[in-house]
């Protein structure tokens, strides 16, 4: 079993972010504990310094490889405003490299509306996409951390071929 696994502790703050996405193997839920998570390498490259993330839902791709939808973020000090934005990329499994990172929505992209605080006025967690009949996808996301939104784009692993699996988290 395949694991994309979120961290947020003292240790990634040396890699200048507040949280990291990390990926390890193991082969039953049983062997699956805070020990195998914390340990979990994390994905290279993934995150610049300031900026941190995760995975929100995973899909296993014709290609073999990984599509992952999750979320990326960093602090806006002049507007002194936490920026979140939703974004896809795809991980290789086998060579530990993600790839094809692209954002694919952000808080203008949704319909105008509250924040839950004024720092989070630019604030689009993503919840995940939907296949839609058209080969489009529903793409849902929290918008100012208090209500819900969603937008259609195009499915973002076309380069990977079609989704084999789900993973949820």
């Amino acid at each position: 079993m395949e694991k994309l696994v979120y961290f947020q502790d003292q240790e990634v703050k040396k890699y200048g972010c507040e949280s990291l996405i990390g990926f390890t193997v193991v082969d039953s839920l049983d062997e699956l504990s805070s020990e195998v998570i914390a340990n979990a390498p994390y994905i290279e490259n993934l995150f610049q310094k300031g900026e941190w993330g995760g995975c929100n839902q995973v899909y296993l791709l014709e290609s073999g490889k990984l599509g992952c939808i999750g979320h990326k973020c960093y602090l806006d000090e002049e507007k002194g405003q936490s920026v979140y934005f939703n974004i896809a990329f795809v991980f290789d499994p086998e060579t530990r490299t993600a790839s094809e990172e692209k954002i694919i929505g952000t808080r203008g992209s949704y319909p105008a509306g509250p924040a839950k605080k004024t720092n989070l006025q630019d604030c689009a967690f993503t919840s995940g996409i939907v296949m839609r009949e058209d080969g489009k996808v529903d793409l849902y996301s929290g918008i100012g951390d208090c209500e819900s939104g969603r937008i259609v784009i195009d499915y973002p692993f076309a380069s990977q071929g079609a989704i084999v699996t789900k993973f949820e988290f």
